[in-house]
Order: C-alpha cells, then structure tokens, then sequence
C-alpha cells in the first residue's frame, strides 16, 4: 500500500509503524484519518490514540474516520479468512467518546455496505475537530 501511495503522490511523506507508537510534534497536522484502522485496537487503545492525535492536529484540523459499527471491545472476528481482535461503537456512543478524547463532532454518519459476498454491515465516518478550550 505504502508504494502504491508513493507512486500516485511522490511530494507526500508516508509513515509505517504501529499506530499506538507513533510519536508527532504538537500542531503538526492539518487533518488526520483512519479509515477501518482503529477498530483494530482495544477501546482503551483507541481512547489513547486519539487523545494523542488531538495534540497533532493544529487549531481547527480535522479527524476524520470510519468504524465497524457495533458495540464491542476486542472481540475475536474473522475476516477474509483472517482472524483478528476487534473493537467498535454504535453511531449513538461515538458523541461521548469524542467529546472524552477532546472533539467537537462536525458530522457523524453511518452507511449499509453490501458487499458482493457476505453479509452488510453498518459503517460509520466521523469528521471531529478538536475542542477550542484544549
């Protein structure tokens, strides 16, 4: 994935390393996303990487994000014949955690996805933007 990014934006820089030990300067960031990556870790994982992400993202920069929506915290999922631990929220919790970790929710929005095989499941996207009295 890392080559294929490079090759279609060779200006940009591109990070590989474990998300719960990456380590930015305060204010480094315009935006920051994460799509279907945090359901990977634990609850307390995800509260901590986004509370750390806040730091990075300078005044008014946005994360953006998507879920699995479902209400678990490291359950054992399979998943193209992998499997994996994972966690999740309901659309209906993602205001609170937000608001815990330090955001503002611009917009929160959950979609059906049908893949061709399997079931559909619910998916969330998140636009937060950090709390001005941080």
């Amino acid at each position: 994935m890392l080559e294929l990014a490079r090759a279609q934006v060779p200006e940009a820089q591109f990070v590989l390393g474990d998300m719960r030990h990456l380590s930015f300067s305060p204010n480094e960031f315009d935006a920051v996303t994460a799509y279907f990556s945090l359901l990977m870790l634990s609850r307390a994982d995800m509260a901590a990487l986004l509370t750390e992400v806040r730091a990075w993202l300078r005044r008014g920069g946005l994360l953006s994000f998507s879920l699995v929506e479902f209400d678990a915290d490291s359950v054992e999922v399979e998943f193209m014949g992998t499997t994996f631990q994972a966690s999740g929220y309901t659309e209906a919790q993602l205001p609170a955690v937000l608001e815990h970790a330090g955001y503002e929710v611009v917009s929160l929005r959950t979609v059906d996805h049908a893949p061709i095989e399997g079931p559909s499941e619910a998916q969330v996207f998140c636009l937060a933007r950090p709390l001005e009295n941080r």
